[in-house]
């Protein structure tokens, strides 16, 4: 399924025209879009070359300044930018469908995955170059892992969990009360574990 949607992805970011590809996005991806391209050639996020320019979530920005760094043109950093959603909407799907079968078993780590690349909703929302997939990937990576049935957790494995709560906020600013929520289960796993 996930490769099926990457492929589906592909055709959509580097077969459709640059026109209809540049107008399928809202307003909102530009203002992440042509600032983080502009970063290696001004030096800071702009729009213009000359004010800088914020309001967008950190990670996501730091991300696409960096994809920006190595396109030689908006055409290709568009396409790319697109492509880097549709590959993180998959791999939340693929992280969604794992999760699901060490819960359920197989049958619903093939429904979960099924359920969320058939989400229409969720699909656009993830794949128009705004921060919304890397958001998706990050909250079920840290559900995943504290998720009943997740083995007992190692040094590495609790530093892996603490580094991607940590990081939650960049990815959105606004749920800081979520990455809480996470670390509270996260310690109280380890405690009934006797970790």
């Amino acid at each position: 399924l996930a490769v099926g949607s990457v492929t589906a992805g592909a055709v959509r970011c580097f077969g459709s025209s640059y026109p209809s590809l540049a107008t399928s996005i809202p307003d909102d991806a530009y203002y992440y879009l042509l600032p983080a391209y502009n970063v290696s050639r001004f030096g800071f996020f702009t729009f213009d070359g000359l004010n800088p320019t914020f309001g967008f979530q950190p990670l996501w920005g730091l991300l696409l300044a960096g994809l920006g760094a190595l396109c030689p043109d908006r055409e290709v950093f568009l396409r790319l930018a697109l492509f880097s959603s549709e590959l993180l909407h998959a791999g939340t799907a693929v992280l969604l469908g794992l999760g699901a079968w060490r819960l359920g078993g197989r049958p619903a780590g093939l429904v979960a995955p099924a359920l969320f690349l058939g989400n229409v909703a969720f699909l656009r929302a993830s794949t128009v170059g705004m921060e919304n997939a890397l958001y998706g990937l990050l909250l079920v990576l840290n559900v995943v892992l504290v998720a009943p049935g997740a083995r007992s957790p190692s040094a590495a494995r609790a530093a892996l969990h603490g580094c991607l709560i940590a990081v939650l906020p960049f990815a959105r600013l606004t749920p800081g009360s979520l990455a809480v929520t996470l670390a509270l289960l996260f310690v109280a796993g380890r405690s009934l574990a006797g970790v």
